[in-house]
């Protein structure tokens, strides 16, 4: 019903995409179509780059060979510094049992 309000909502209505088979039972198949439809949600509301860690911090995919799509030849994926963020100072300072993330 959602995309029905969208795909009708500009002057000119855009067509609907395939409908997907509900008695598809492979694992795989289904898990494209759930990323995909993730992709298409996401993507410009700036949470894509967070499912994308999810997806690899899951082991679905792996960053490190994903094509971003860059221009940029000099990119060199490091999962030290682009998958964990730093933990605050402050919160390392106060507390002995915490190690900073090892990148930071």
């Amino acid at each position: 019903m959602i995309r029905e309000r969208a795909r009708t909502s500009d002057s000119i209505p855009a067509s609907a995409p395939e409908p997907l088979d509900v008695s598809q039972s492979d694992r795989g198949t289904v898990l494209q179509w759930v990323m995909d439809e993730r992709r298409r949600e996401l993507a410009f509301e700036e949470h894509r780059w967070y499912d994308l860690r999810r997806w690899h911090m899951g082991g679905v995919i792996n960053l490190g060979t994903l094509n971003f799509g860059s221009v940029r030849s000099d990119f060199n994926f490091n999962p030290d510094v682009h998958i964990y963020f730093p933990l605050p100072a402050s919160q390392v300072t106060n507390n002995p049992n915490l190690v900073q993330n090892s990148g930071y």
